[in-house]
Formats: C-alpha cells, sequence, structure tokens
C-alpha cells in the first residue's frame, strides 16, 4: 500500500512538472522543489535555492476538527514545521559534514517567536495545502522565516491564500547543555548576507521588528503580572501531556508545532464550554516561546475565556513545562502565554453566531477583561480602512 501511493505522488509531481512546462500556473518553486525529491543527487533547476522552501500537502480526515474543516493547531504545526526546514538549513550552512564519521555538531532551530496570525480563510479536507518558507532576517542568535500558506481546491483547482506568518527561531545545540535554570543554551547562527535590494529591504525590516521584540520582552519581563490566566470558574481548561519522541523533530527538542496544537486544543475546549456550540480559530496574537521543551517533559496548558464582543470570544492560554526527570518537586517554568480568538459557528449555516458576554466575577479576571477590550479596540481600529 505504501509503495502504491509514493508512486502515486511520484506521478503527481511529475504532471505538476508537465504541466508547469504546457504553461499551467503553478509556481516554478513548486517544480523545483519536485524536481528536488525526484532526484536526491542535487536539485536539477538552477532556480532553486536554500534560503525558501515549497512544500506540500493533502489535507485528509485526520486533520479535521469537530466541525470538520482542517484543525487550526494543524495549520500552526505545518507553519511552524516549514519555518523549521528553512532556519535548519541556514543554522548549519557553515557546518556541513564531510563524511558520515565527521564530529560536526549540528545547530537545531527552536520557536522563539511567532507573530499574529490571522485565518484568512478555512482549509477544508480534501484541498492541497501549499506552503512558502523564506529567510528574511538574522541576528547573532536567531532567525525570521516568513510563511505563506495556500490551499488548493483539486476539483476547481482554484487556489487561494490562508494563512500568512512570521517565525522567529533561536538556534541550540544539544551539546551545550542546560543552565542552572534549565534553560537550553543559545548557540550562534551563520549570519544572514543579502544578495540584492529587495533582500536587503526584508533584512532591514527584520532587523527593526528584532529591536522592538526585544524592547516588548524587557517590558514584559519588569511588568509580568500583565497577562495571566483568571481563576476557574466552570469554563477553565486545563491540559496535561508527557512530551514523548514522536513530538520532535531532531535530538530531544519537542516541535513548537506540537505545543501550539496543544494550546489551540485547549482554548478551542475553552470557547466550546462557553459558547455551547462549535467554535472555530479566527486569529492568535503574537507568542513567545521563553524555555525549550525536551523529551521526558510534562507539560501544562491551560485556557479560560477572559472577553467576549458580540460575535468573537478572546481565550487566554498559558503553558507550564515540568521537568519531572530533573526534580521530584513541582517546580514549573512558564513557557509561553497567548490570546487565542474564536468565532462561533451555527451547525446548519456555518454562519458566525452571537457570543455569550463574559461576566468577571473577581479582581483579576476584571484586569483581564479590560485588557482583552483594550486589544479588541485596538484591532477594531486598526482594520477600518483609512479615507
Amino acid at each position: 500500500m505504501r509503495r502504491v501511493l509514493a508512486w502515486g505522488l511520484v506521478r503527481a509531481a511529475r504532471r505538476a512538472g508537465d504541466a508547469h512546462a504546457r504553461g499551467c500556473k503553478f509556481p516554478p518553486r513548486c517544480v523545483a522543489h519536485f524536481s528536488q525529491t525526484l532526484n536526491p543527487e542535487g536539485p536539477v533547476s538552477p532556480g532553486w535555492d536554500s534560503r525558501t522552501l515549497s512544500t506540500s500537502r493533502l489535507m485528509l480526515p485526520d486533520d479535521a476538527n469537530p466541525n470538520g474543516n482542517v484543525h487550526g493547531g494543524t495549520t500552526l504545526k505545518m507553519i511552524a514545521q516549514a519555518g523549521y526546514v528553512v532556519a535548519c538549513r541556514h543554522a548549519n550552512s557553515n557546518a556541513v559534514p564531510k563524511d558520515a564519521n565527521d564530529p560536526t555538531i549540528p545547530v537545531i532551530p527552536m520557536m522563539a517567536h511567532l507573530d499574529e496570525v490571522h485565518f484568512e480563510q478555512p482549509v477544508h479536507v480534501g484541498e492541497l495545502v501549499q506552503l512558502y518558507a523564506t529567510l528574511g532576517f538574522t541576528s547573532r542568535h536567531t532567525i525570521e522565516v516568513d510563511v505563506v500558506m495556500e490551499a488548493e481546491n483539486l476539483v476547481t483547482r482554484r487556489r487561494r491564500r490562508t494563512n500568512t506568518a512570521r517565525v522567529t527561531y533561536v538556534g541550540a545545540t544539544p551539546t551545550l547543555g542546560l543552565t542552572s535554570q534549565n534553560k537550553v543554551r543559545a548557540a550562534e547562527v551563520p549570519q544572514l548576507v543579502p544578495r540584492n535590494e529587495k533582500e536587503q529591504a526584508l533584512f532591514e525590516a527584520g532587523q527593526a521588528r528584532y529591536e522592538a521584540r526585544k524592547a516588548e520582552l524587557r517590558s514584559r519581563r519588569e511588568n509580568s503580572s500583565s497577562f495571566s490566566v483568571p481563576v476557574d470558574d466552570g469554563t477553565r481548561v486545563s491540559l496535561a501531556k508527557l512530551m514523548l519522541p514522536g513530538d520532535c523533530v531532531s535530538g530531544n527538542f519537542v516541535q513548537a508545532g506540537v505545543l501550539m496544537k496543544l494550546m489551540d486544543n485547549a482554548a478551542a475546549c475553552a470557547a466550546v464550554k462557553h459558547c455551547m456550540m462549535g467554535c472555530v480559530t479566527a486569529k492568535i496574537d503574537a507568542l513567545n516561546f521563553e524555555h525549550s521543551v525536551l523529551v521526558g517533559d510534562l507539560v501544562h496548558f491551560h485556557a479560560s475565556p477572559v472577553f467576549a464582543s458580540n460575535k468573537s470570544l478572546e481565550i487566554a492560554v498559558s503553558v507550564e513545562v515540568e521537568r519531572i526527570r530533573l526534580t521530584s518537586k513541582d517546580q514549573r517554568l512558564q513557557i509561553s502565554r497567548g490570546a487565542f480568538t474564536f468565532v462561533a459557528l451555527d451547525p446548519n449555516t456555518r454562519r458566525s453566531m452571537p457570543v455569550p458576554p463574559v461576566v468577571p466575577q473577581t479582581p483579576l479576571q476584571e484586569q483581564a477583561w479590560e485588557r482583552a477590550k483594550a486589544r479588541y479596540e485596538a484591532r477594531k481600529k486598526a482594520s477600518v480602512p483609512r479615507s
């Protein structure tokens, strides 16, 4: 069965290349990617670029949420993996092993930051998802990658953009070990050299974002109480998962995509409990991953509604890691926290429905409600078209 499926993929790739040669509108990078797959000895296209990636995947029922569309967490996981490939290539571009006995130490990119993500359009089971990832900026320890996601209806051939994301990775080397605070030590990465004016502009924009993120992180550390998950009021959801080798890409480092999918799961559960109907992810605020997660760690996810407008609901999500193999005490490190926005869907018409209000009961809930309302008003103001 696997051989049949593999041969089917090969034939599809060849047809894609033939179609492009006949003038069909397939992205050239897509054809280059198929050529790379069919010719492991090296790329046949002179336009192949290690700073970019084009990859595709067919959406199957395993990828669906309870509403029948592709799970938002699956989307986040695919984005993280596409960015990882580009970041990993660049992080190890100066350390290619000469042979199997070369003791070259690999650098593994770990996600440190995800910019705000909008779910512009739903992705459906049976559609072909295409992801394009491009390297944009590097600092001493970080790599920034832009990712665009498109979905294609294979029957109508209609293609549409569904997501755009910007992901920042930090280089890490397993042999550097952990600090006294159980943090993974960062490794230096090769510096990106722009090759033309367009790449220079992207690099400078990335550098400005990098400096802004550093200032924001300093501010958040000084005011660590600016974001928190309210106490349980009956709709809070808590999940816990032991990280296993299947959750990793390389080494003992857990994929950030796995964590984001679990964050989305917890947030969706809290949204459904609050609305008492099916909900889908509409937006995710920027996420920071302050600590790494390793195989054998126990990760806790907490999600609770904090604010509701007429047709949207914001869920606060907090993630903590417990290194149960290193200590028997219940010592947890907060690794990420974020705000997930959901909309409720009518089960028959699939249209958005009014959302029940969130009524704060404690001072902590009141503070979280006010901050979420301010974010909502800022988004509304930013979305109003200028005259």
